[in-house]
């Protein structure tokens, strides 16, 4: 019954990219901005703009988490 996954992690143009990447065709991917990070910030700032438009949605993590609580109630 799981339909998204959310990403976080280090190294954003690796371990978070093949992730999304791997992810993409089963879950619909979600990676909140804040919650990823990278030693480049321009690798950084591309990957993520990769994700955004190939792999999935990048959102900032005050999006994600009041959309998680929202499922709560």
């Amino acid at each position: 019954g799981v339909d998204t996954l959310i990403v976080t992690g280090v190294s954003t143009s690796h371990c978070v990219y093949a992730t999304c990447r791997d992810a993409a065709h089963t879950f619909n991917v979600i990676v909140p901005r804040e919650a990823v990070g990278e030693r480049c910030e321009i690798m950084h700032e591309v990957n993520l703009l990769d994700i955004d438009i190939d792999l999935g949605d990048v959102m900032p993590l005050e999006k994600v988490i009041a959309h998680l609580e929202g499922l709560a109630q």
